[in-house]
């Protein structure tokens, strides 16, 4: 959920640089802060791919790829498809 949410705030930075609010990515900067997200969400992606949890793995890995994919500028609807892909997931969860 943290990945999720700082992988959100990617995508209001220029919004919270202005508005002076010292976000993750704010602070550290994008790239640095996406490559962490990556690199974690893929770490417990593929960890939980032997426990068998496989529905919360591909959370994870989803959540790596779609990290990735923010190095580059991204609009709205690209991480409105994150989100809606994470409900899916959780869907599956539940």
């Amino acid at each position: 959920v943290l990945c999720l949410t700082v992988l959100l705030d990617v995508r209001d930075l220029r919004g919270d640089a202005r508005a002076g609010l010292r976000t993750l990515p704010a602070v550290f900067g994008r790239t640095p802060v996406l490559a962490a997200i990556a690199a974690v969400s893929l770490a417990f992606g593929l960890s939980g791919l032997g426990r068998g949890p496989y529905a919360a793995s591909a959370a994870e890995l989803a959540i790596a790829v779609f990290a990735l994919g923010a190095l580059r500028e991204r609009g709205k609807r690209y991480y409105d498809a994150l989100v809606l892909t994470e409900i899916f997931f959780l869907a599956l969860l539940f």
